[in-house]
């Protein structure tokens, strides 16, 4: 131990005298293990950590699936629940949930849309959650009529109630009902959704409980004790086959898919955060090579120094040790700075990381990322260190000794480990700038899709009706024309119109339809489903969506006249292929016997986002299916105007209902493309310090090698030598070596690529131009970062070189 804090006593004093040296290995050193230690924690979080709840592995997510249609995992039909709940015998309890926003008013307050959940009893007993304060729901509020009851979130709490204690107890007004909060969940509380605030009891009516076609739930479960994944996998199998047999009509060929809620919340984010572990480790191996580049070059400079010191005794063993000792000392300095890098990294990680990203409100630098920050300091100081120490211990005492000018290269050996680290930058460094390269032709590719419907100047915003105060069909119609009124009075508007589910914002609706004299009705029969919208009449123009043949919604579409609908051309193609669809009837239940006459076809509209194709489609209007809720589409040229507009309409019609979710369709669009913008964006930033390391490493190397050859230059000028040809020479040399780096480095792309294939759109893993410019620019970085120290070597003056012979 005595000998070991020596040795780091003796690496402190001698870095002390070398500050440059010492600053520019220590600063390397903290951007990779600093990148290394933020993406760490960002697995640390997502992938490693339990989640917040108790007994996080027996909890498990249950979803709906039909094998036949390629569908591993749907949300669940209320009355299938209810038979999952009462058949089972694997779950020690079992809870649904589904989204469901409510407008919290309050006097003296603006009123809010609350991101609020339904969820049944049992919701909270599942996921092990206790409230913080209050108490969860029982079966009797779960029932129908069994009255109001609502639990806060921490946030909400904070937020609206300034975290009063006394809450508990009080009667709030939700949709224009009141409701007793019950209980404040723990600030972990974050499901259904991150975004939840508040819960109140799912509350099936009869009707509700016995739909078995409104897929709208999300379910889970926990496990009883000692009952394993693969038995309840078995157990739920067998419910779902009795189901399926009871109502082959609506539940052939369905099934169950039960898998953990830690896989279920993280996801399809496994992969990128994979990929993003692989690149930030390639920088760090990058910054490896570039400290022990710099070693064997202080290394070279301090022969005499080794040789005098193993002239007087010294062992090799302890030379090495000596140099380890330095080696270490800069990786735990680089360590300290790169842990302290991270804490800001992993702020900016929460800052600019999508909202969609499983648990990133909980990244933190925790003892787990700091320990694995000083686990990783103390093996790059290895890494980096033992290379160099090995070969400054075999320095040649007699050639050493004989002249301190001479012997300082380092001889051909030192040359070649260089080069060889030179060459393993180069390589890494293509890897990730091809990576890089593919997400950003992809997120240019993703950016030029036409989703079906002009985007700029659109404002969008939620307008959801109280079913108790827009208690008929004539309120609700009557409330969405009023507004329109007024919106379309209002300076700046150029268009307005209402919509259920807005394409591109996460709202799905799907219905089954059948088509007259085509869609036969009967228990075996595979019924078509396609993405329905309700709209108003002006829809399509508002949107510029283009009508392909027939007409457009009108005024006169209304309550008391024929059902029309509208279709989109990919349903339009897949169910009648040549032939004219307009005029043809297509029914939504067969049991009603209403028929809806298509009138028209229009373009396709992407729904779920840019990189999937548009679902077939169909629009109704909403004179002639009023409910609950629209989301409001303003045409105009400003968006601060329009956003005054929407909500001042909506507030002259009725102050107690809130506009939630303004934003314009470009914001809408943008957090679509959030999650491959980020990973592009992390990409291109490990890449870039990739390629600015790889340029410092090979100005170094080139630097070095002319530096040592500074006497042979100086001499062939003496004798005449062209400056060009020594120019070209150094040059070629750089490049050469340079050349070897990119072919390994493309070899490793086009494997490593593969990895980023579910992350690309309409490019290829192994495409052309991409690796081509990739290459290019190494090349002419190559050329330019050995130019400067080769034109150096063109201008050594030959008595200077010669004056120590």
């Amino acid at each position: 131990m005595d000998s070991l804090l020596r040795d780091l006593r003796y690496a402190l004093r001698t870095l002390r005298k070398t500050p440059g040296f010492t600053f520019f290995a220590v600063l390397t050193l903290a951007l990779g293990i600093g990148a290394a230690s933020t993406i760490f924690s960002v697995v640390n979080t997502v992938l490693l950590s339990p989640l917040p709840y108790r007994d996080p592995g027996s909890i498990v997510a249950i979803y709906e699936a039909n094998p036949k249609d390629g569908v591993d995992a749907f949300p669940v039909a209320p009355a299938n629940f209810m038979d999952w709940q009462r058949d089972n015998r694997v779950f020690s309890a079992i809870g649904a949930s589904r989204n469901r926003p409510l407008n919290l008013t309050a006097s003296g307050a603006e009123p809010e849309r609350i991101p609020a959940a339904q969820v049944t009893a049992g919701y909270f007993t599942a996921l092990g959650v206790a409230p913080r304060l209050g108490r969860a729901f029982t079966a009797e509020e779960d029932a129908p009529g069994g009255g109001h009851a609502a639990i806060l979130s921490d946030a909400l709490w904070r937020r609206r109630f300034s975290a009063d204690p006394k809450v508990v107890g009080q009667t709030i007004t939700l949709n224009d009902q009141p409701y007793t909060v019950v209980g404040v969940a723990p600030a972990s509380m974050r499901l259904p959704s991150t975004q939840t605030e508040l819960w109140v009891p799912m509350a099936f009516s009869a009707e509700e409980a016995a739909n078995r076609g409104n897929h709208s739930m999300s379910v889970v479960a926990r496990l009883r004790p000692g009952v394993t994944l693969e038995q309840a996998r078995a157990e739920m199998r067998a419910i779902a086959q009795r189901i399926a047999a009871t109502y082959p009509a609506l539940q052939k060929g369905f099934t169950t898919n039960v898998r953990p809620l830690s896989e279920d919340i993280v996801g399809d984010a496994r992969t990128p955060l994979f990929v993003l572990a692989g690149a930030v480790g390639f920088v760090l191996l990058i910054c490896c090579a570039n400290v022990a580049n710099l070693m064997l070059a202080r290394a070279a400079g301090r022969q005499k120094e080794i040789a005098i010191r193993s002239a007087i005794g010294a062992g090799r063993r302890h030379i090495v040790r000596q140099l380890l000792a330095e080696s270490v000392v800069l990786a735990i300095l680089g360590g300290g700075v790169g842990l302290l890098l991270s804490t800001w990294g992993v702020d900016l990680l929460v800052a600019l990381g999508p909202r969609e990203l499983p648990r990133l409100d909980e990244l933190a630098v925790d003892g787990r990322v700091a320990a694995f920050a000083i686990t990783v300091s103390m093996l790059t100081g290895l890494v980096f260190g033992v290379a160099p120490a090995l070969h400054a211990s075999r320095a040649d005492l007699n050639e050493t000794l004989k002249d301190g000018t001479k012997g300082s290269s380092g001889g051909p050996a030192r040359a070649r480990a260089r080069q060889a680290l030179l060459v393993a930058e180069v390589a890494i460094s293509l890897t990730l700038l091809v990576g890089a390269g593919l997400m950003l032709r992809s997120m240019s590719r993703l950016r030029d899709v036409d989703p079906g419907f002009e985007t700029a100047n659109l404002l969008t915003g939620v307008v959801s009706l109280p079913a108790t105060k827009y208690d008929t069909p004539e309120k609700r119609v009557a409330f969405f024309d009023a507004v329109g009124e007024r919106l379309r009075a209002a300076p700046g508007v150029e268009r307005v119109a209402f919509v259920a589910n807005l394409p591109l914002s996460g709202s799905v609706s799907m219905s089954g339809y059948w088509i007259e004299g085509k869609t036969p009705v009967g228990d075996n029969t595979k019924v078509p489903v396609a993405s329905s919208y309700v709209v108003t009449a002006d829809y399509f123009r508002t949107m510029e969506i283009p009508l392909a043949r027939g007409r457009l919604f009108t005024a006169q579409d209304r309550a008391g006249t024929p059902y029309v609908a509208i279709i989109n051309e990919t349903l339009a193609r897949q169910q009648f292929g040549a032939e004219d669809p307009v005029g043809k009837r297509i029914q939504f239940d067969p049991d009603s016997g209403a028929y809806y006459e298509i009138v028209g076809v229009v373009g396709d509209v992407l729904h779920r986002g840019l990189g999937e194709d548009a679902p077939p489609q169909l629009y109704i209007t909403y004179a002639q299916n009023p409910f609950g809720g629209l989301t409001a589409v303003v045409r105009g040229a400003s968006a601060t105007a329009l956003t005054n507009a929407l909500r001042g309409a909506v507030r002259e019609v009725d102050a107690d209902l809130p506009v939630a979710r303004i934003r314009s369709m470009e914001e809408l669009i943008a957090e679509g493309i959030a999650r491959p913008r980020f990973i592009t964006l992390l990409l291109g930033t490990f890449a870039g310090v990739a390629l600015v390391l790889a340029v410092v490493g090979i100005y170094g190397v080139v630097a070095y090698s002319v530096a040592q050859r500074t006497q042979e230059f100086g001499i062939r000028m003496a004798l005449g030598a062209d400056a060009r040809r020594v120019l070209g020479e150094v040059v070629g040399q750089a490049t050469r070596v340079t050349a070897v780096g990119v072919a390994i480095g493309v070899a490793a792309a086009l494997v490593m690529s593969r990895g980023l294939t579910s992350l690309l759109f309409q490019v290829n893993a192994a495409d052309p131009l991409t690796y081509g410019a990739i290459v290019g620019v190494l090349l002419v970085v190559t050329v330019v970062a050995s130019w400067v120290p080769a034109r150096r070597a063109t201008r050594v003056s030959p008595m200077a070189a010669l004056r120590p012979e």
